[in-house]
Formats: structure tokens, C-alpha cells, sequence
């Protein structure tokens, strides 16, 4: 009866409490979502063993090199990245492109092609992703000319495949080694990114790991992974984000509880003589506690129901 006494009141109150609730909610399957997209893509396209990545984005001069010295190891391929300074330039625009070692798209990852073909990459065509067409216009055949950042080297190469936006690879462009290597010559300009690594037949995992290890191991900055380890490591990252979202969250949450102690506390107050006048006629404390505690009780949980 008291909440329907100033309903606009007990409503402004709720309200607090829904728009914190139904944020909490949103960014909760935010998360979910978002490890399990991860999750999915690299289940999808990773075929390899390991994977090493280093904390600097570089792996080290050299360690590649070390890796294929192995008995253990049957292939490693490698995933290199042009950014910053490296960017190449496609009609006018700079943009982020990478390359593969040959063949790497049949043993070490998986990018299906939503036209053409992902094998083109081995015959010096080149792989975009899917985009907007507003944005970039592209399709299976066309010719494209691509230019150096500093506009020394020019190439003109063929679309060969369209690849899904959710591939591993995440860049517009991806061009053979011989095209990538002459359009971004300074080693300071490339990103050598991740080493995929697959152990040769009859080789157990534990003793191919634990190789791995005393090669990384000078290096500090170096993890290594297989599939299930590569997962977790990036849902753990989208967790440290959000953790921030969810720090705020919460002081929403606690503004909404305090809006709450307020409202009843001037509930309270207009109804002193009333209050007094039950507790003269036998109303008991513990009586008027449980009925402040329900009324409380009715908002919160209309609001977070609504949230």
C-alpha cells in the first residue's frame, strides 16, 4: 500500500536499479559471446600443434630458425604482419596487410574462401577479407595495384579469394611472401606475429612442449600454446576488458541500493505520526523493520526484474 502511496517515487527509484541491471546483463553476454566467438575461431583455424607468440608482437630474430633445427618438428610456418610504417597503400588508402609461409594455409591454418579460393595465396594471387562493399569494392578477379609506404614499389596483383571477417588472420589484405617481401623490405616495418609449429608423426605433444620451452626459454617474452591454451589467453584478455566495465557496473549498482535507502528513508519521514500512531496501538519493532524490509524487497526486485 505505502508503494502505491507515491508510485512516480518508488518508479524514479526502480528505474535506477534496471539501467544497472540490464547494463550488468548486457555486458555479461557481451563477454559470453565474445569468448565463445574466439573460441569457435580459433577451434575453426588452427591446425597446428603450438602456437608461439611473443608479448612484443616480434618474435625473436633467429628463434624460427632454432624451431625447424628440431628432430620433434615436422613444419613451422609463420604469420607476418605489416603495420604502422609498414602499410601498404591500395588506391590512395594505407592498410594493414600480412603474409603467410607457402602452404601454411593446408597444414597449419584453416581459411575457407567465401568465393574463390584461400590456395590462390601460393600462386602470388592475393586473399582480402570480406568488408562493406561500400568501403572495399573487391571481387575474385580483379586487379589490383599495390604500392609501397614510401611509393618506391608498385605491384599489380589478382584477387584470388574473399575471406570471412572472422578469419584468424583479421587483416584486409594478405599477399604471397615474394609480393609482401618487396612492397615492405625493412625488417623494422614487419611483424613476424605467430609460429605455428606441428610435431612430426609419432611425436608426443609433451615431449615436442617441453623442447619448445628450453628453446623460449632465454627469451622471457615468448609463450607458448596449443589450441585449448590460445583460447583461454584470449578470453582471458577480453575478461581483463571488461573487467573495467564491469568495476563501473558495479557503482551503478551501489548509486541504485543508495537511491533505495533514500526513498525509504523519506518514506519513513512523511510517515512519522503515522508510524507512531501503529506502534501505539501494538505495533512492534521487529513488525515495522519487516515492513520497511518488504517495501524495499517490492522495488528491488521490480527493478531488477524489469533490468
Amino acid at each position: 500500500g505505502n508503494v502505491h502511496r507515491n508510485p512516480r517515487r518508488r518508479a524514479s527509484t526502480a528505474s535506477a536499479l534496471m539501467i544497472g541491471m540490464a547494463l550488468v546483463g548486457a555486458a555479461a553476454v557481451l563477454a559470453s559471446s565474445t569468448t565463445a566467438s574466439v573460441a569457435a575461431i580459433v577451434s575453426q583455424s588452427m591446425k597446428s600443434d603450438y602456437i608461439v607468440q611473443s608479448a612484443t608482437y616480434q618474435l625473436p630474430a633467429g628463434f624460427q630458425q632454432e624451431v625447424e633445427r628440431l628432430s620433434d618438428v615436422k613444419r613451422v610456418d609463420v604469420l607476418t604482419y605489416g603495420f604502422g610504417p609498414g602499410q601498404i597503400r591500395v588506391g590512395g588508402k594505407s592498410m594493414e596487410s600480412a603474409t603467410l609461409t607457402p602452404g601454411a594455409l593446408d597444414h597449419s591454418l584453416a581459411a575457407p574462401a567465401l568465393e574463390g579460393t584461400s590456395s590462390a595465396l601460393d600462386r602470388g594471387e592475393r586473399l582480402v577479407q570480406k568488408t562493406p562493399p561500400k568501403a572495399n569494392p573487391w571481387k575474385v578477379g580483379d586487379r589490383l595495384q599495390l604500392t609501397s609506404a614510401d611509393g618506391s614499389v608498385t605491384r599489380t596483383v589478382r584477387v584470388g579469394g574473399i575471406l570471412d571477417d572472422t578469419s584468424f588472420i583479421g587483416v584486409p589484405i594478405t599477399l604471397d611472401q615474394t609480393t609482401f617481401n618487396a612492397l615492405i623490405p625493412l625488417a623494422q616495418q614487419r611483424h613476424d606475429n605467430a609460429l605455428f609449429i606441428t610435431g612430426a608423426s609419432g611425436v608426443s605433444k609433451s615431449s615436442l612442449h617441453s623442447q619448445l620451452v628450453r628453446l623460449a626459454k632465454p627469451y622471457y617474452v615468448l609463450s607458448i600454446m596449443d589450441q585449448q591454451q590460445f583460447v583461454s589467453n584470449r578470453a582471458d584478455q577480453v575478461q581483463s576488458v571488461l573487467g573495467i566495465l564491469y568495476a563501473l557496473l558495479a557503482m551503478s549498482i551501489v548509486i541504485a541500493i543508495l537511491g533505495i535507502v533514500n526513498t525509504l528513508a523519506l518514506s519513513i519521514i512523511e510517515r512519522t505520526r503515522e508510524i507512531g500512531l501503529m506502534r501505539a496501538v501494538g505495533l512492534g519493532r521487529l513488525q515495522l523493520a519487516v515492513t520497511i524490509t518488504i517495501e524495499s524487497v517490492v522495488i528491488a526486485v521490480f527493478g531488477a526484474a524489469v533490468g
